[in-house]
């Protein structure tokens, strides 16, 4: 005798089954995305609204000591740009850090330079974690995305100011090992790389501009005091910031070379002047090669380390392709960025007499 729906009972069984693998599989998934969507945060800085995006790596305890990790935006683009491009928030999480993403005043960083600064109009992604959301009201004193107010007569000092009164914040409020503070950055956010690199060199242990050169403005005044280990990363086909150095596209300043920056910072950090050498093949006849110059045997343990590659453009290797390859050239997928950073900022902490006088 046949029962009526006997034989779709597997089929309905099969089916539960199916959904329930699928909202378990969406539960695994489902902290990993809001973690990486951390809200931006508003802090008033000597009488100005600024913003910012912290983020605190899974099972954080303040009884432990945690690196913290400075990621600077590019001209006209905003912190949750920075944590889109460079996806870093995963990698704090799997190394146990703290990711702090900060917002320039205006549409780009101050970089030591007296003159204005690259826009990149058409690849910002206003709004909220650049999905197309306008924020819901104009912050206090500001215009645009995040609030960023346009700065006065070329005065960006501010920025500094702001990171360096963060940094303070920070360290008060989270468990922050000030040894090993690093600051990473993207095209304009690079530039800031150095003058940080410069500038706070008893605070910032390491640096590693990524599609950025050094201004020759900059390079002309700066003076370390001790040892700054320094990561680069270009494409010889940058159309932004040329491989060759000189003026940057959409601004009036120029910079020097790349390898000409690394030589200098080289100099800077007293290391040997003849880098080693090394090839980094691509994974396949379509990638692209990576060249690695390194300086070594400096001054306090630091190391430059400049990543060259072959073809590639105003990118971060293996990041988010959020603006058009017709504009910033190619994304290499052969070198992992985050990993390569990560690796050398973990190599080079700051000793202990050198943060003393923090």
């Amino acid at each position: 005798m046949k029962i009526p729906g006997l034989r779709a009972v597997p089929k309905l069984l099969l089916g539960i089954a199916i959904s329930l693998c699928l909202l378990y599989i969406f539960g695994l998934l489902l902290p990993m995305v809001v973690r990486a969507q951390d809200p931006p945060q508003f802090v008033n800085v000597n009488g100005a609204l600024r913003t910012f995006i912290l983020h605190l790596p899974i099972g954080y305890n303040p009884r432990n000591k945690y690196p913290l990790v400075i990621l600077l935006h590019g001209a006209d683009e905003t912190s949750q740009d920075m944590a889109r491009l460079s996806r870093f928030d995963f990698v704090a999480d799997r190394y146990g850090f703290i990711a702090f993403y900060p917002d320039s005043e205006g549409a780009s960083w101050d970089i030591g330079t007296a003159v204005a600064q690259p826009k990149r109009s058409t690849g910002r992604r206003d709004g909220l974690g650049g999905l197309g959301f306008p924020m819901p009201f104009p912050l206090p004193g500001g215009e645009g995305a995040q609030g960023r107010g346009s700065k006065q007569n070329g005065d960006q000092s501010s920025d500094l100011a702001f990171i360096d009164e963060m940094l303070d914040k920070l360290t008060r409020t989270y468990s922050i090992d000030l040894n090993r503070i690093f600051a990473t950055g993207y095209s304009d956010g690079g530039f800031m790389d150095f003058q940080l690199g410069c500038s706070k060199s008893r605070r910032i242990a390491a640096i590693a501009p990524v599609a950025a050169a050094m201004p020759k403005e900059l390079s002309a005044r700066c003076k370390l005091s001790r040892g700054v280990p320094l990561l680069m990363m270009n494409g010889t086909s940058d159309p932004v910031i040329h491989y060759r150095g000189g003026k940057v596209r959409g601004a009036t300043f120029t910079t020097l070379s790349i390898q000409t920056t690394a030589g200098t910072w080289a100099e800077l950090d007293r290391c040997n002047p003849k880098p080693t050498q090394a090839t980094l093949p691509p994974h396949d006849g379509h990638g692209l090669k990576t060249r690695v110059d390194t300086y070594s045997n400096c001054r306090d343990g630091a190391e430059v380390a400049l990543y060259t590659i072959e073809g590639g453009g105003n990118t971060w290797p293996s990041g988010d392709d959020f603006i058009s390859e017709k504009e910033v050239g190619k994304t290499s997928t052969d070198l992992d960025a985050d990993e390569v950073i990560w690796k050398f900022f973990s190599a080079h902490p700051m000793s202990s007499s050198s943060a003393a006088g923090n």
